[in-house]
């Protein structure tokens, strides 16, 4: 009788092995069944936990407590996540009996059915390391900017987030309503400032890459121009994922050129709450804020239809030019207030035809050049006909 994987793990390492193989394969073809399942392979030291959806895929490594036979099965990913919510703090045994992954903590016991083991597909090789960066930053450039991307699948280039790997790291994500733009330091592997390569990833993908790699040290980027794959490499995480075949928009082309007709300096958070009070009280399908902006302060008002509200606010700014007034999907405004860093947001309008640039303020009371946010205003005449 051929005795299979038996191993000890930490459960929290399980766990967490576990929840990302299941986030991976939730979306999985239904006519392929293997694709919805975790292979688990031991060793005498680890626990490596993989799975793919042929698009995306995942492997973990966890320390094993103790090992007594190294093997390899494959189980449900969604009942070995549910299963390791689940059992108890401590550590958990796992073992192939009869057909089965038994899971043992305490007097806790599941027993989930294994699937073919030699069906399960190879995870993707990967390129050559592009470079390294900081997980913290890489992190914060990914949450700044990613959930701005579209989930309108119909539109695939604006669902995904362009890396740009140069003299620094780069991710920009837009809708076509709003958009972020993030650069931070990296160690390019290569001189890349004469020619940056590009990544165009989806960005629910980087998104979930980055509540992955959040623990911090130091992550390898794997790319190489004629790939069709980015690799994503921490000491106890490879995250792969296959980029998706389209051309980003020339984003860089929708920077406003003309000269401004305002630029106001506002602190962040009074601005935000200011918004969140005043939308609250309009209709859900109009959703627009207007700005009223003189010298010292924003005046927030906004006005539904019949069935809507009506609200206002005020917000002390540094601002001192003629007075204007610009309108904003509440929504889409928020979103991109929520994503600039620090205290204090610069906001320079160019007329409601044109993106409102946002940058994050440095220390030196100056806009920073590392980031941007752009949204895009209401016309006047969106604004009237949405009122009537």
């Amino acid at each position: 009788m051929t005795i299979g994987l038996r191993v000890r793990v930490e459960r929290s390492r399980l766990l967490e092995a576990a929840d990302l193989a299941a986030s991976i394969t939730k979306g999985s073809i239904q006519d392929a069944p293997i694709l919805h399942g975790v292979l688990l392979e031991a060793t005498v030291e680890t626990l490596r936990v993989s799975a793919t959806n042929r698009e995306t895929s995942a492997r973990t490594s966890a320390p094993s407590v103790a090992t007594s036979q190294p093997g390899r099965v494959v189980v449900s990913a969604r009942l070995l996540a549910l299963a390791a919510k689940e059992l108890p703090a401590g550590d958990v045994d796992l073992a192939e009996e009869h057909g089965q992954l038994v899971v043992t903590a305490g007097r806790t016991r599941y027993c989930l059915p294994a699937m073919p083991v030699e069906d399960y597909p190879p995870l993707p090789g990967l390129p050559d390391t592009a470079g390294e960066v900081q997980a913290e930053a890489l992190v914060e450039a990914i949450q700044r900017t990613a959930p701005l991307a579209s989930r309108d699948y119909a539109l695939p280039t604006l669902c995904g987030a362009l890396i740009e790997f140069g003299s620094k790291l780069s991710v920009t994500a837009t809708d076509r309503f709003r958009l972020g733009h993030v650069a931070v330091p990296w160690q390019p592997a290569l001189d890349t400032t004469d020619t940056p390569g590009t990544a165009l990833v989806p960005a629910e993908t980087l998104t979930l890459a980055a509540k992955t790699v959040s623990g911090g040290g130091t992550i390898g980027l794997h790319y190489a121009p004629d790939a069709d794959v980015l690799g994503i490499v921490t000491p106890t995480h490879q995250i792969t994922t296959r980029l998706l075949d389209s051309q980003f928009v020339a984003w860089r082309n929708v920077l406003p050129t003309t000269d401004p007709m305002g630029a106001v300096t506002a602190p962040i958070i009074e601005l935000r709450r200011a918004i969140r009070r005043v939308a609250a009280v309009t209709n859900e399908k109009l959703r627009h804020v207007t700005l009223r902006i003189r010298p010292g302060e924003i005046t927030v008002d906004a006005t539904g239809s019949q069935v809507g509200g009506s609200g206002q606010d005020v917000v002390d700014i540094d601002y001192d030019g003629d007075e204007m007034t610009m309108a904003y999907n509440a929504d889409y405004l928020l979103s991109v207030l929520d994503r600039v860093d620090g205290t204090t947001v610069h906001l320079t309008m160019f007329g409601p035809t044109k993106a409102t640039v946002l940058r994050a303020v440095a220390d030196d009371g100056t806009p920073r050049e590392d980031s941007l946010h752009l949204v895009m205003p209401i016309r006047p005449n969106v604004v009237a006909a949405k009122a009537a």
